[in-house]
């Protein structure tokens, strides 16, 4: 949830308001690499902020985010080799938090237990 929020809705909705002031009405489809970058970027930093909040040690925290990091790898790597075009960024979202279950199914017993603000 967030993810959701600061990921997609804050900081994509600052994205989309200073893509627009530098003339990209629509940069969604006008730069959509530059899109689904900062989505990636977006996503991971919330994700690392909140499980760092919340008391979680790195390795589980860079475990979480590495699904978004690597699904965005993948995806460049194939549109750089016209494999793929790149994808919506819904889709993208979408994807990148199906993978995400698996560290949590790796870790459940973390996950599914009460976490203590801080440190």
């Amino acid at each position: 949830m967030v993810m959701c929020l600061g990921g997609i809705v804050i900081l994509g909705g600052l994205f989309l308001v200073v893509a627009a002031r530098l003339g990209y009405t629509d940069v969604r489809h006008q730069a959509p690499g530059l899109t689904v970058a900062v989505v990636a970027f977006n996503l991971t930093l919330t994700m690392v902020v909140w499980m760092r909040i919340r008391g979680h040690d790195w390795r589980p925290t860079l475990e979480m985010a590495m699904p978004t990091v690597a699904l965005a790898a993948l995806v460049f790597g194939l549109a750089a080799f016209n494999l793929m075009s790149l994808p919506d960024v819904g889709a993208f979202c979408g994807l990148a938090c199906v993978l995400m279950l698996a560290p949590m199914l790796f870790r459940l017993d973390m996950y599914s237990s009460a976490h203590h603000l801080g440190r």
